[in-house]
C-alpha cells in the first residue's frame, strides 16, 4: 500500500514529495513547510484540504 493510499489522499502524492524534498534539502523546517503549504491553500480557498494536506506533508517528511 502506497502512502497515499494509507492516507486516503490520492491526489496528495505531490504534497508527500514535497514533505521529502523539504527534509532532504534543508531548506526549510517541517513548520515552515506547513505553515508556507496551508497558507498558499487558504489563499486559494482550499483551506477544506488543510488537515490531509498537512498529514501527506508530514508523511513525506517523516519518509526513509
Amino acid at each position: 500500500m502506497t502512502i497515499v493510499e494509507e492516507l486516503n489522499h490520492p491526489k496528495g502524492a505531490n504534497i508527500v514529495m514535497a514533505g521529502v524534498i523539504v527534509k532532504e534539502t534543508g531548506y526549510f523546517t517541517e513548520e515552515e513547510a506547513l505553515n508556507g503549504m496551508n497558507d498558499m491553500f487558504r489563499k486559494k480557498g482550499k483551506e477544506q484540504f488543510e488537515e490531509l494536506n498537512t498529514k501527506a506533508l508530514k508523511a513525506g517528511f517523516s519518509f526513509k
